[in-house]
């Protein structure tokens, strides 16, 4: 777009953006080549939004989802964005089975399929919960959305905030779940570092079954993916542009960041959630108003008022286990996360290696 400013230099331009990164703003004017901007910000707090993050239970996640809704939203409209098709498909069976008017929306529908499952949603003609990967949502605009639940993990803080906030557009106070695992954080990077590998060439690395499945059955980047062939491209999910133009290894790195600050967001169980997403985009946000909207406390400052913290120096702790995954690793042994917190904990005594 930057051939716009070269073509036409005295023509007035203007940008917008919904949720931008200051980064992003100023990759943005350097882009589209525009000098000496007026800027006008609005704050992107949502006060009526309830943000939580619930832990995931592999197994059950779905049937917890059945009980949110029936218990907290019953009869309400509202989202449940899921990682892949698949599971899209899998989600919205179980809801229907549970007797819930849910709808599955995907890329790997017809255009038909997908626009009757958008009229029916919006009209609440035999639909009111729709399970859909991201490519639902963009330019709808439905007021009373009661809640939008995350099955899995985010690619990133800008592309939650999107979906979170295609609830409550009506102002009233509406309810935004997440549930985290980090299964979901495994899947999203071997998906990442898959698709640039397989760009690199086909024939460099070996997919398992199960990966090689998920990778075609993900269509999280269905829109990105289909302008491969442009120079360069802007990657909201990165918060970058990136493109053939762009270092491979630069663009897994910018990913990777990408997704690392989402899994701070779920892991951090004492900031508001509203002052962490809101200081991701550049704002600073009071978590004593995070209650304004009654009702809509997010789960760390309601958990806040409840418990009491202690500040401890936890220094000596971080460096053992740095040195006993230090040597896991010159020992080229694979071990996973709960080995090792059992091994921290001292429930393998008898099986600890000396660092």
């Amino acid at each position: 777009l930057s051939i716009l400013r070269t073509n036409y230099p005295k023509v007035p331009m203007m940008a917008m953006t919904a949720t931008a990164t200051p980064r992003v703003r100023e990759d943005i004017l350097h882009q589209l080549k525009m000098t000496n901007t007026k800027w006008f910000i609005q704050s992107f707090n949502r006060s009526n939004l309830k943000f939580e993050v619930r832990p995931k239970k592999l197994k059950s996640c779905t049937k917890e989802i059945i009980e949110v809704i029936h218990t907290e939203f019953p009869k309400r409209s509202g989202i449940v964005y899921c990682l892949s098709r698949r599971e899209c498909d899998l989600v919205a069976d179980e809801l229907r089975k549970a007797g819930l008017a849910a709808s599955a929306y995907h890329a790997g529908m017809t255009d038909a399929q997908r626009r009757k499952v958008q009229e029916a949603w919006i009209q609440e003609d035999k639909c009111k919960i729709v399970c859909a990967t991201i490519a639902f949502g963009m330019g709808i605009d439905k007021p009373d959305v009661r809640f939008v639940i995350h099955h899995s993990l985010p690619k990133s803080i800008e592309g939650y905030y999107q979906e979170a906030g295609r609830s409550g557009r009506d102002g009233l106070p509406s309810t935004c779940i997440l549930y985290y695992h980090w299964h979901d954080v495994v899947r999203l990077r071997k998906l990442i570092q898959g698709r640039f590998l397989a760009a690199i060439s086909p024939y460099d690395h070996d997919d398992d079954e199960d990966d090689a499945a998920a990778a075609a059955d993900d269509d999280t980047d269905a829109d990105a993916a289909a302008d491969d062939d442009q120079v360069v491209q802007y990657n909201i999910f990165s918060g970058h542009w990136d493109g053939p133009g762009v270092s491979t290894y630069a663009t897994i790195q910018l990913h990777e960041e990408a997704l690392f600050r989402m899994v701070s967001y779920c892991e951090n169980q004492i900031d508001c959630r509203r002052k962490q997403i809101l200081s991701h985009f550049g704002e600073a946000f009071d978590p004593s108003e995070c209650g304004l909207v009654v009702g809509c406390m997010c789960d760390n400052c309601l958990q806040a008022d409840r418990r009491r913290l202690e500040k401890r120096d936890v220094t000596e702790d971080a460096m053992r286990i740095v040195r006993a995954v230090d040597g896991f690793v010159h020992i080229r042994r694979n071990v996973t996360i709960n080995y090792c917190i059992d091994l921290f904990r001292g429930e393998f005594v008898w099986f600890t290696y000396s660092f």
